[in-house]
């Protein structure tokens, strides 16, 4: 099956599909000599990527944007680079075709945590909240111990 492909132009702002009598390789007009010389990793060397590969740089080129949601709450993760989301290459097949390629974004973990903060924050006991830590929890009496090592358990394990 013949994968679809597409002219890189500028620095990869805009593609174009191009035809298999087009010749615009190389930005010098030059005929690859074989098809094969397409297969060999030259395509990149003359700006041609198939639909996977260009899909798979528009989410590569997404998840390296960096957000600003760390400036609203706070927070800074790495994982999204506080966007919020990341971006996924989805793979659809049909029967009797090739498959197709795009981009999926989803939200990411990190989103829940942001969550929780606003909600810290709009309650007016943030102070309260950081003040209070189990660190800073004496428990002097063995069953407060117990309910301390039960709630700390929680609070790690809640995510999972």
């Amino acid at each position: 099956m013949k994968e679809s492909s597409y002219l890189l132009k500028g620095r990869g702002e805009s593609l174009e599909p191009i035809s298999e009598n087009s010749y615009l390789l190389n930005g010098r007009g030059e005929r690859p000599e074989s098809n094969s010389d397409l297969l060999n990793g030259r395509r990149e060397r003359m700006g041609i990527l198939t639909e996977k590969e260009r899909v798979e740089r528009y989410v590569e080129s997404a998840n390296n944007l960096r957000g600003e949601l760390d400036v609203i709450d706070g927070y800074d993760c790495k994982r999204c680079r506080n966007k919020g989301m990341l971006f996924r290459v989805v793979e659809e097949t049909h029967e009797g075709r090739e498959p197709t390629y795009r981009e999926e974004s989803y939200t990411c973990q990190c989103m829940k945590i942001r969550s929780s903060i606003r909600r810290m924050k709009r309650s007016g006991l943030e102070s309260t909240i950081r003040r209070c830590t189990f660190e800073r929890f004496e428990a002097e009496e063995p069953w407060q111990v117990q309910i301390k090592e039960a709630a700390m358990k929680f609070a790690k394990d809640v995510d999972k």
